[in-house]
């Protein structure tokens, strides 16, 4: 994915926001797996995504008689002034005795221009001894390191206990800044689920540590969730698994008629494997919806993007499948209403793994790159789960009613 630039305007007094001084959320709910969206295009809806995230924090518990304070985790892309919010919700987690781990990109606080952001965190870190920070080194990742433009694209909070729960995991597609909310379509999965809190734990400790490696390659399965942590030296578990895992008929109760529903909602779309994997379901019976961003600017990506519709495009040589694409993309004139897609998600609707009426998702930080599958730091979380399914294929019918 393009380095995302950011713009400093209006930054220095956004960064001196007072803090509210609001208490913790007593812990007595218990947290459920769900996804969340925002919508760009409803104001109300718009910072869905941040207020869930800032509602865990909150909920985090400080130190007591009973155990130690509660950890949070935060491994992330951009994190900017304009969501505040978030970082205000941190450091009240740090002021009431919660250990805050937060761990960033240097792409948006250490390279020339954006400095102000690593100091302000660095002042943070001074400022309240439960408040760490830590940035990946300038020009790659804090592990992916193949590249010049590697970096670490994570997008996820840990919470070792929060609003009644232990291990909770949180993966979303969004950084945290304004952009993201009010400007894009994203979405995040919340899990309690204790080996993949785990897992991510261990992975984030690996990042914390920033030692490089082109095949990092790790992999965890528990209970209904599956991660991958990359990158990944060869190979692409993607389109391998739509190779292996896939079946297109067979179901009697999801799907449509029978057919294993596959939707796609992607930010960058480059691989040219996982189209060809997409394309060879679709020819043998399975239905295929892909909303995609093509980058206009961007070189060689744009070339990437091409060969990525025109294998998607080929005419199937069987009846009774379908791949069917729609452009996402920037307001026009002519359809003010199109947003750009910043989610990184596939949902499989169908036969998968060897069982019919199944429902999947994929989701995470991880576009349908090259970037993403072998330079940066990245996530996949598969999760099999029809409510969280249903969730966001709501979201991709309400991102395919805005298109053209």
């Amino acid at each position: 994915m393009p380095v995302l630039r950011l713009l400093a305007g209006a930054l220095a007094g956004a960064l001196t926001v007072g803090l509210l001084a609001l208490p913790a959320t007593p812990a007595t709910a218990k947290v459920t797996d769900s996804a969340v969206f925002n919508d760009p295009l409803v104001a109300a809806k718009q910072y869905t995504i941040s207020k869930r995230i800032r509602s865990l924090i909150d909920a985090a518990p400080g130190k007591s008689k009973k155990y130690g304070g509660a950890i949070i985790r935060v491994a992330m892309y951009v994190y900017t002034s304009t969501e505040q919010a978030t970082v205000d919700a941190l450091i009240r987690a740090a002021k009431r005795g919660v250990t805050v781990r937060l761990l960033l990109d240097s792409d948006g606080a250490l390279e020339p221009g954006f400095t102000h952001y690593g100091d302000y965190f660095r002042t943070l870190e001074q400022k309240y001894p439960k408040f760490h920070v830590t940035f990946c080194p300038i020009g790659r990742g804090c592990i992916g390191n193949a590249h010049p433009g590697s970096n670490n694209h994570n997008k996820f909070f840990l919470f070792s206990r929060t609003d009644g729960s232990t291990k909770v995991v949180v993966q979303s597609s969004a950084n945290l800044n304004k952009t993201n909310s009010a400007g894009y379509w994203n979405n995040a999965v919340v899990l309690a689920n204790a080996g993949l809190y785990d897992d991510y734990v261990a992975y984030f400790n690996d990042l914390w540590k920033q030692q490089p490696s082109a095949d990092y390659g790790r992999v965890k399965t528990s209970g209904n969730a599956k991660v991958w942590h990359f990158p990944v030296a060869a190979g692409d578990p993607i389109a391998e698994t739509l190779s292996s895992d896939v079946r297109c008929t067979g179901n009697t109760k999801v799907g449509s008629k029978g057919r294993t529903v596959i939707r796609v909602a992607m930010k960058d779309f480059y691989r040219i494997e996982v189209a060809e994997a997409l394309w060879q379901l679709a020819d043998r019976g399975c239905l295929v919806d892909v909303a995609y961003d093509v980058p206009a600017t961007f070189q060689p990506y744009l070339g990437q993007s091409d060969a990525v519709v025109a294998a998607l495009s080929r005419p199937l040589t069987k009846p009774g499948g379908r791949v069917r694409l729609f452009l996402a993309g920037p307001a026009t004139t002519e359809n003010p209403a199109r947003r750009l897609i910043h989610s990184k998600y596939m949902l499989i609707e169908g036969y998968f793994a060897g069982k019919k009426n199944t429902k999947v998702v994929f989701t995470g930080s991880h576009n349908f790159s090259y970037g993403s599958l072998r330079d940066n730091d990245e996530t996949v979380l598969r999760v099999t789960s029809a409510k969280i399914h249903d969730q966001f294929r709501t979201n991709f019918t309400r991102i395919l009613s805005t298109l053209d």
